[in-house]
């Protein structure tokens, strides 16, 4: 039921998203009547959907909420030390701001929840914040339209709670201080998800650092609580390293790595783990030096081209590649989308699209049990279970084909930039 319900909902969002999107009316309102609007949908299917689930039907949290967020945040509880007395794949502050919300605010898991539907309620009006000053009108409007429509971040909030939503609440922000020429602020609103929810909101860094004026002052204002946080942490003789370490053993799906695993272990050929670390660090660090050869000049709006090309990189080639990574730049791509499609076909692949990512890694664990594909065609089963590696196959092809055209369209839009030297001397203009 579970495959069938996420399937459900997938369809649902797809008609919704073409529907709004389709709707010229709504683009050329006004901004009273469109953020009404926008507020509407966003209550009823985060807010309205957190009561039907968890209230009216009683159903408890799922997912990384009862297996990682509320066993750490009861360790925090009991005043264990993270790192050191337990262990966490998360920042140093998360377990106990997790613990403090449960203990001062609701003493349920049900609680963990809500804090991500919150940070996806802050994040949103962020997001519109900022792509109403970097992008067209219209553009901007259709971005909060697919987003507000698409399964992929209702899912993850709503149904699975996870912290995704907290790092994209603190990079909206990052996004509307940077928007308005605000570096200082914009790095230090960059660090806090760093010490305060997990590593991987430091891939976001290089999108904003690389085309501002005040690089060194944006990278000493990033540095300073990272700094003071993990610093304490070693003077108590900690291993702030242990995130890595748990991170590093870990093998999704939805990736190259993974299909490549399962083709070459057909052979007999058997790659090691850091051989395909060591790829995913080569792509990002050729991503880097193609932002770095990009105009200086560029105007603030090539902020969001590249946290999507850096994000679209990670999943294609890190051997841990969830889909939930997408929900930290999930406006971005729509704001992508929106500026670079308008019919309604293109916005109902963009609706597939958030459909096929939020329930690949449902199939994964329920069709596959977590494994690799050649463990999983082995099983005695046979036939039932071979039909469902190549359904499973094919999911997640489609899904990094979107994943190829959503990096193409960024670096379209990147290289567009670059070349228009309007754009770039408003750019010039700017205190960045």
């Amino acid at each position: 039921m579970v495959i069938e319900g996420k399937l459900a909902i997938g369809l649902l969002c797809v008609l919704l998203g073409v529907a709004l999107t389709s709707y010229s009316r709504l683009t050329r309102a006004s901004e009273s009547n469109f953020r009404f609007t926008i507020l509407g949908i966003w209550l009823f299917t985060r807010i309205g959907l957190f009561i039907a689930i968890y209230g009216l039907m009683g159903i408890d949290p799922q997912s990384d909420v009862m297996g990682y967020y509320l066993p750490q945040g009861k360790a925090a509880m009991r005043g264990l030390l993270v790192y050191r007395d337990f262990s966490t794949s998360y920042a140093p502050i998360f377990p106990y701001v997790v613990a403090s919300a449960m203990k001062w605010v609701w003493a349920s898991p049900k609680m963990i929840v809500l804090l991500a539907i919150l940070a996806d309620g802050v994040s949103l009006p962020l997001w519109m914040g900022a792509t109403a000053r970097l992008l067209p009108m219209v553009d901007a409007r259709r971005a909060a339209l697919l987003y507000v429509a698409n399964a992929t971040p209702l899912v993850n909030v709503v149904f699975e709670g996870q912290n995704q939503a907290w790092v994209a609440a603190f990079l909206a922000a990052a996004a509307w201080l940077y928007a308005r020429g605000r570096v200082r602020l914009t790095a230090v609103v960059l660090s806090i998800p760093v010490v305060l929810v997990k590593f991987l909101s430091l891939l976001t860094v290089p999108a904003f650092i690389f085309w501002s004026k005040k690089r060194i002052a944006f990278a000493g204002a990033f540095a300073v609580l990272p700094l003071l946080v993990y610093g304490t942490l070693l003077a108590k003789g900690v291993d702030i390293l242990v995130p890595l370490k748990i991170e590093g053993t870990d093998r999704t799906s939805g990736s190259l790595p993974f299909l490549a695993t399962s083709v070459l272990n057909s052979f007999g050929v058997a790659v090691s783990p850091r051989v395909y670390d060591a790829i995913t660090v080569l792509a990002l660090g050729v991503l880097v030096l193609w932002f770095l050869r990009q105009n200086p000049r560029l105007p603030p709006a090539a902020a969001l081209w590249a946290l999507v090309m850096t994000m679209m990189t990670l999943l294609l080639f890190s051997k841990k590649a969830y889909t939930a990574y997408l929900v930290l730049v999930f406006f971005p791509i729509c704001a992508l989308v929106a500026s670079r499609t308008s019919d309604w076909l293109k916005s109902a692949a963009f609706g597939v699209f958030g459909a096929v990512a939020m329930i690949e890694r449902t199939l994964w664990f329920r069709w596959l049990g977590a494994r690799q594909l050649p463990e999983f065609t082995q099983h005695p089963v046979g036939a039932r279970l071979s039909l469902h590696v190549v359904t499973f196959v094919f999911v997640d092809l489609v899904l990094l084909a979107f994943y190829g055209w959503l990096w193409y369209l960024a670096r379209a839009q990147l290289r567009s930039l670059s070349a228009d030297p309007l754009r770039s001397s408003v750019a010039a203009s700017r205190e960045q």
